[in-house]
């Protein structure tokens, strides 16, 4: 699982591996009937002062430090629409209703991606695909020494 609080405070460098910022928030946009959202932008703290730069723009997210596709200076300026939320400022450490248990919860951390990332058929597919492989390689070492070799 993937959770947003241990991205906070981490260095933001550009394509030169400078620093350039520290993660100050994450903005998410809700995707429907998905329970999890999905990273729109991020909001860096840099001291120019905040500026908020596109996922499309990030080389990686989940890295020691997060590493941009090209220099700040050259990314367009995000602007979030008014769905979108800051995960930090606006849901981590409040308190919401939980309709399913009808009671009164406080947020510490929201998943940001669930067990079955890409759906469970899909997971399913690929692990029998990886099992379908392994198999067939099995096969082939253990009857190897019964094989006929080219030329013999």
């Amino acid at each position: 699982m993937l959770y947003p609080s241990p991205l906070l405070g981490k260095p933001v460098t550009d394509v030169e591996g400078n620093r350039v910022g520290w993660l100050e928030d994450l903005i998410a946009s809700p995707r429907g009937a998905m329970p999890h959202p999905m990273i729109a932008a991020l909001a860096v703290r840099n001291p120019k002062g905040p500026c908020l730069v596109p996922i499309s723009a990030v080389a990686a997210l989940f890295a020691p430090a997060i590493p941009l596709r090209q220099r700040l200076q050259d990314i367009p300026s995000y602007v979030p629409s008014e769905r979108e939320l800051d995960l930090a400022r606006d849901v981590l450490d409040k308190q919401i209703i939980d309709t399913n248990r009808a009671r009164m919860v406080r947020v510490n951390d929201r998943r940001l991606m669930g067990r079955f990332v890409n759906g469970w058929v899909i997971n399913t597919f690929s692990w029998a695909s990886v099992g379908l492989v392994v198999l067939l390689t099995v096969i082939l070492v253990v009857l190897s020494p019964f094989l006929p070799t080219p030329g013999a």
